[in-house]
């Protein structure tokens, strides 16, 4: 357990080939790319329990679902716990999935997944979408 965790902390601070600091509007975080196809983007939610981790740290894990789906991959910053409580992170990552929108793709060509925290904050977004009246991602995955 101990080589994996130091395996996975080490491998955080060094970046996929192609990630890069983005900002698209409001919204910062990092996009990874193996692949520019323009065929669509994935909206990677990074986990943490709400209260840490950071698009840095989930690089690794959204770059290779990116590849697998031949697309780049938007990591969004969210603000976290305690600091900002509910519904600051939901909020974040709706306006994530806005600035995609904003930036020219279609909702048909944005898929959305997460893992742990970052998952609970898709389904969330699933929500907020039919709320707000938005159109659904193409894909979406927890």
């Amino acid at each position: 357990m101990l080589r994996l965790s130091t395996l996975l902390a080490g491998r955080a601070w060094w970046s996929p080939k192609g990630a890069r600091a983005v900002r698209y509007g409001a919204a910062r975080g990092r996009l990874v790319s193996t692949s520019d196809s323009g065929d669509g983007v994935l909206l990677w939610v990074h986990g943490g329990a709400f209260v840490s981790g950071s698009p840095r740290v989930d690089q690794w894990l959204a770059a290779k679902y990116g590849a697998l789906a031949g697309i780049p991959a938007f990591v969004p910053r969210y603000r976290l716990a305690p600091e900002h409580p509910f519904p600051a992170a939901a909020d974040d990552v709706l306006g994530a999935y806005d600035a995609l929108l904003a930036r020219g793709f279609a909702a048909e060509t944005i898929r959305v997944a997460g893992i742990s925290s970052g998952g609970a904050l898709v389904a969330g977004l699933l929500g907020d979408l039919v709320r707000e009246g938005l159109p659904m991602p193409g894909a979406p995955r927890c």
